[in-house]
């Protein structure tokens, strides 16, 4: 639920944040129609991101509402 990969006909989209639990979020659509390499390189750039913005295990669902998170929802 943190990240998400979904196949499409025109390629892949990617999902960023999204949780379960009694208090459910929807991730956020970060990209869409992307090649397999560039849902690849995405994915490597968010964990980085939550790399180097946590010490600890933090879901995405808090850190995509961070002021450096450089993805925008498409």
């Amino acid at each position: 639920t943190d990240i998400g990969v979904r196949a499409v006909k025109s390629g892949f989209e990617v999902y960023a944040g999204g949780k379960g639990g009694p208090h459910p979020k929807v991730g956020r659509r970060i990209a869409a129609g992307v090649d397999e390499n560039k849902g690849l390189a995405i994915i490597e750039d968010l964990v980085d991101f939550h790399d180097r913005k946590t010490g600890k295990k933090q879901r995405f669902a808090k850190l995509i509402d961070d002021p450096e998170f450089t993805f925008a929802e498409v």
